[in-house]
């Protein structure tokens, strides 16, 4: 898609008053994460927006929820990254989706540095992400903003 096509987007900043907007986004988050892993498919067939929104709210010391939009000329939802301090000063990009037709053009670029640079302003130490090994694409984009792979965590579903 040329540039010239691109609809100019608004952003909008926000606390967790703004998470209930990214709902249809996150769903399709979600329906390609159960694509892409090879592992536990049934996961993303669990996880509904409700259980993953109270998480973040749980997770996130008190006011420290950033929900950043940006919405096409129309008001619609197009991309949106919801990040989060916690009580130990930790910063995390706890979801970020761009649509499909809007990918590629510096909108998660956008997103992620006005996120990071409100960690920082909101005292986070360090900043953490979460990403499926599958999904080449986001570990390539999150590190261009210094993100390396540290942990890897093992999962059991059935005990």
């Amino acid at each position: 898609m040329s540039d010239a096509n691109v609809l100019p987007l608004a952003y909008t900043q926000g606390g967790e008053d703004m998470l209930d907007r990214v709902e249809p986004l996150w769903n399709k988050l979600n329906r390609h994460h159960r694509a892409l892993a090879t592992q536990n498919k049934e996961h993303y067939d669990r996880i509904t927006f409700e259980l993953r929104k109270a998480m973040i709210i749980k997770q996130a010391a008190p006011g420290k929820i950033m929900v950043l939009l940006a919405c096409n000329p129309a008001g619609e939802v197009k991309a949106y990254c919801a990040s989060l301090v916690d009580t130990a000063r930790r910063g995390e990009i706890a979801s970020i989706y761009v649509d499909d037709d809007l990918r590629s053009q510096g909108i998660g670029s956008e997103m992620m540095n006005r996120s990071l640079e409100w960690m920082r302003y909101e005292g986070a130490e360090d900043t953490m992400v979460t990403v499926l090994p599958e999904n080449g694409k986001a570990l390539e984009f999150y590190a261009r903003f210094g993100f390396y792979k540290r942990l890897i965590l093992m999962l059991k579903p059935e005990l």
